[in-house]
C-alpha cells in the first residue's frame, strides 16, 4: 500500500489533520477530535461530519507541503514568484 492509498475510516489517527472521504460531501481534509468524539473539517461547512450520516468512510495521510513551503522556525524566510520560477528573499 502506497502512502496516498485510501484506507478505511476506523484505522484513521486521531487529533491530526487528515484527507478524508464522505459519500456527502467527497474529499476534504478534516480531524477526528478525540476530546468531542467527532469529525470536524478545514472548512467552515460542514461544522462537523457525523460519521455514518455523512458517510465517512475513508482516510489518507496529507501528502508534505512543496519545498518552497518549508521554512525554518528561526530565520525564516519567504519566497518570491519570479516568471516561472521562484526567488527566496535574504
Amino acid at each position: 500500500m502506497s502512502n496516498l492509498d485510501w484506507r478505511p475510516i476506523a484505522t484513521a489517527p486521531a487529533d491530526e489533520d487528515i484527507m478524508v472521504f464522505s459519500a456527502r460531501w467527497g474529499a476534504l481534509i478534516a480531524e477526528y477530535s478525540s476530546e468531542y468524539g467527532q469529525w470536524f473539517p478545514r472548512m467552515q461547512c460542514p461544522v462537523a461530519l457525523h460519521g455514518e450520516a455523512d458517510g465517512v468512510s475513508h482516510w489518507m495521510p496529507l501528502p508534505s507541503a512543496p519545498e518552497t513551503h518549508r521554512a525554518p522556525v528561526r530565520g525564516l524566510k519567504f519566497t518570491t514568484r519570479v516568471n516561472d520560477g521562484f526567488r527566496v528573499s535574504a
